[in-house]
């Protein structure tokens, strides 16, 4: 009995991830994104941030982190988070790397959303 092996096939999707988050007591709230699993890329070319204004007084700022939400892994950002597109060049994110979207300086209750757009690869047999 002899075993075949399958090919792998790729599969090429749109990328459309949407988040949102209630920004907390002070002002501050994050969002992760990741691809699927193991057999998942995605190719991430726009990132769109917003966050509705409780008062003209906090306008929030949203940073971005590749695999953890510390200043080192800091690839990106909006100077305002209420309604602006980060203008990091596109890049890809394999399994395990975790994509943050973290708001800070606004309006308690307020809700921050992250739309990410780009390109979704699957691999399967």
């Amino acid at each position: 009995m002899s075993s075949r092996v399958l090919p792998i096939r790729k599969f090429t999707y749109a990328l459309q991830e949407r988040q949102s988050v209630t920004l907390d007591g002070n002002g501050s709230g994050t969002i992760r994104f990741a691809p699927g699993g193991a057999r998942e890329r995605w190719l991430v070319t726009l990132i769109n941030v917003q966050c509705t204004l409780l008062t003209q007084t906090n306008i929030p700022t949203c940073l971005l982190y590749r695999g953890a939400p510390v200043p080192a892994y800091q690839i990106g950002g909006t100077y305002t988070g209420s309604f602006d597109t980060d203008s990091t060049d596109q890049f890809l994110m394999n399994m395990n790397e975790d994509l943050y979207a973290v708001f800070s300086g606004g309006d308690a209750g307020a809700v921050g959303t992250v739309r990410l757009e780009g390109t979704r690869f699957v691999w399967s047999r």
